[in-house]
């Protein structure tokens, strides 16, 4: 009904969003049966743990399907993925990473600052980085000056992606806690 509703016979990546907490095996091979019937031309994961993310790649394995990509929240506020093992086993499998909320849900566009954060539930999710924010995206203009002029989300959108994107600021702002573009 998806297709149709869009008018195409297939999509070119299908997703799951969030692994189940049971019958992930299921999930897996209906990504694969999407494939094989031609509705999708690649699939992946959303917020996969690595190993979700490597059980559902060893089940599209079995049936000749390789499992694309994993979504996951990146950027110079959360970078869980440099850490958990997640780059390593997405390299390893042949795998993108697909970056969500490489804005930070809008703390990396300069909008918010430590003593202007951003409403409701957001501003408490942040709660916990807000003291770093401000020297943090006087960093990022730094490094926005030095490459043309780039804005503040220019710089957070190419950091984000540094990691599967040749071109990248990544080199100039990486590590846990932007600690190497603090440095700066």
């Amino acid at each position: 009904a998806s297709l149709e509703r869009l008018g195409v016979d297939s999509v070119d990546a299908y997703m799951i969003h969030w692994p189940g907490v049971w019958q992930n095996e299921a999930y897996a091979d209906g990504l694969a049966e999407v494939v094989e019937l031609g509705l999708a031309k690649s699939v992946g994961v959303s917020n996969h743990s690595v190993d979700q993310m490597r059980a559902a790649s060893n089940i599209l394995a079995k049936r000749g399907v390789p499992l694309s990509f994993n979504q996951v929240q990146y950027s110079l506020l959360y970078q869980n993925v440099e850490e958990n093992g997640m780059l390593e086993a997405v390299k390893e499998l042949d795998m993108v990473l697909m970056a969500y909320s490489p804005l930070a849900m809008g703390l990396l566009t300069g909008k918010y600052s430590s003593n202007n954060p951003p409403p409701g539930a957001r501003g408490q999710l942040y709660q916990p980085v807000l003291e770093h924010l401000d020297p943090l995206l006087a960093a990022m203009s730094r490094v926005g000056e030095a490459h043309d002029g780039k804005s503040i989300p220019q710089v957070s959108k190419q950091t984000s992606h540094g990691a599967t994107m040749e071109g990248s600021y990544y080199n100039d702002v990486q590590g846990p806690g932007a600690s190497a573009l603090l440095a700066k």
